[in-house]
């Protein structure tokens, strides 16, 4: 923010001229320009594109079990760090955003009502590609597609602390370190 805040009428500059000298700036002019600027300087364009691709994986047919999975740290109970599952589910959090998920929503909701146009999200690629690994491990953990999405649903309170985790956990484990499903 400027140091000195001054309010003027909006009917002073109507005509295009500052009528207070090139000292002062429209409050409006301002803040557009250093959204823009912080839009640039935060990457919100590419943050924004990854926490859409990651929801898009999420709500995918038979992925109902990753948003749990993930808040519980699943990833981190897994023997293989580096397997197809932990690769992806952290890949799937770092694109989340989480930390940041706020001030991206804010920024972008923003640079709507200020109307300023950003890049064509949709031809952004994510930081990770999210599609391709879901569909390996759909391959690969081919019995996690058999998980009953009610488990996740209004009894995961009760599933999430039970042997239904330890379970998925132990099959998840053995494919990594067995290499068969």
């Amino acid at each position: 923010m400027p140091k000195n805040l001054y309010g003027l009428k909006i009917k002073m500059f109507e005509d295009g001229k500052n009528p207070c000298g090139d000292g002062m700036v429209n409050f409006f002019s301002y803040i557009k320009e250093e959204l823009k600027n912080k839009i640039k300087s935060l990457g919100i364009e590419q943050r924004f594109r990854d926490r859409e691709l990651a929801k898009f994986v999420e709500g995918a047919d038979k992925m109902s079990w990753l948003k749990h999975l993930t808040e519980i740290k699943f990833d981190e109970k897994l023997a293989d760090q580096d397997g197809t599952m932990a690769t992806f589910m952290k890949a799937y959090k770092e694109m989340l955003h989480e930390a940041d998920a706020k001030t991206i929503e804010t920024i972008r909701q923003a640079a709507k009502e200020y109307k300023i146009k950003l890049k064509d999200i949709a031809k952004l690629k994510g930081t990770h590609n999210l599609m391709e690994m879901s569909k390996e491990v759909s391959k690969k953990y081919s019995m996690l597609k058999h998980l009953d999405s009610y488990i996740f649903g209004w009894r995961w309170e009760e599933h999430k602390s039970g042997s239904t985790i330890t379970d998925i956990e132990n099959y998840i484990n053995v494919v990594d370190i067995c290499g068969t499903n």
